[in-house]
């Protein structure tokens, strides 16, 4: 039986023949070109439609609202627009400003202690770059400077472990306060970034869920900046839901940071320097979370820092405190809270007598 071979020339000549090799690479460098710019293609692509569809439903409301229920709060947005329309009508002669912790202080108890007139502007989440930028975009907003300024003050806003809050990164009309060369391309690039994560999957289901089957919000605002909460019927189990989670921001509070007290510092001083009346108080908590706190490792000393910074601050510039950390120095009571941080709309009005006393009409 006869084999078709090849002689050891035939063999030597196809091995010694660049021209393969070199069609062989061409061919794979054409392969790997075109892959490159499919995966790049598709990737852009995805990109593309993930902003396009964030966009459209603006879950967080950080672009330009959406009809797709939004399933998060944007009170710093929403206080911006609130108090745009109040300052309409009449001149804004005093500012409530804070976290949460104050959101349910009334301002027509204030005009009625004070004769003044004045406007909620606390946040969730807060922190003293919300103060500063708030304050300078109504200063811009309204130009004629408030005669009073009121601030719930907390240790936990200088600390090292908070971060800039998502609502106030997010908000360009307040960032461009504290970057005056923050141009908005850049700024919306960076809002985009923060939704590649995968919970913003979750974020979107849940919109167009709403969408479908619209839910009650949790917050109502008011025309002043109050909100009003439902205050639950079991405000036990509901300071037990929250305790761990509340417990968690204060885990984080090892240090002071420079950056949230140099805010502060500019805070004050821009008022100061507006002939503003300003007066600090310090909010309370539930007992049973202070004692948890008082637990922790390093915490009560970071705490103490904090405090003896915000006194400086305030005799600097010529703050007035009231210290309303211990419940029982309004008269508050361990019912009186929704949970751990937060009082209901009866204790609030308790502080309020309290911290505002000092300056009654």
């Amino acid at each position: 039986m006869a084999f078709a071979t090849s002689s050891p020339q035939d063999r030597g000549s196809k091995a010694d023949n660049p021209s393969n090799d070199n069609a062989n690479g061409a061919e794979r460098k054409r392969f790997a070109g075109r892959f490159l710019l499919s995966f790049a293609g598709t990737l852009v692509f995805l990109l593309v439609v993930l902003c396009g569809v964030v966009t459209a439903t603006d879950p967080n409301r950080y672009f330009f609202g959406s009809p797709v229920p939004q399933i998060w709060p944007n009170p710093t947005r929403t206080k911006v627009e609130l108090f745009r329309e109040y300052t309409a009508r009449q001149p804004v002669t005093g500012f409530l400003f804070g976290s949460s912790r104050s959101a349910l202080l009334r301002p027509d108890q204030a005009d009625r202690i004070t004769g003044l007139r004045f406007f909620n502007a606390t946040v969730y989440n807060s922190s003293t770059e919300h103060y500063l930028a708030l304050y300078r975009l109504f200063r811009k907003i309204q130009p004629t400077p408030p005669k009073m300024l009121v601030v719930g003050m907390e240790p936990l806003l200088l600390s090292s472990g908070y971060s800039l809050p998502k609502d106030l990164s997010a908000s360009y009309p307040l960032m461009s306060q504290l970057d005056a060369g923050l141009t908005i391309p850049w700024h919306y690039a960076k809002v985009y970034a923060l939704y590649f994560r995968t919970e913003t999957l979750i974020d979107l289901y849940t919109s167009l869920k709403n969408w479908r089957s619209p839910q009650v919000p949790l917050d109502k605002y008011f025309a002043d900046g109050h909100i009003e909460s439902a205050d639950p019927a079991n405000a036990r189990h509901l300071l037990k839901e929250h305790f761990d989670a509340q417990l968690g921001l204060y885990r984080p509070f090892r240090g002071i940071s420079d950056g949230h007290v140099e805010s502060l510092r500019s805070f004050l001083r821009e008022a100061s320097a507006d002939h503003t009346r300003i007066l600090l108080w310090m909010t309370p908590m539930h007992p049973l979370l202070r004692q948890a706190i008082d637990r922790l490792p390093e915490v009560p000393e970071a705490e103490r820092r904090a405090r003896g910074i915000i006194n400086d601050l305030a005799a600097e510039f010529h703050a007035q405190i009231v210290d309303l950390s211990a419940p029982e120095s309004f008269g508050g009571d361990p019912s009186g809270w929704l949970d751990g941080l937060h009082v209901n709309s009866d204790t609030a009005q308790l502080e309020m007598n309290r911290f505002l006393a000092p300056v009654q009409n």
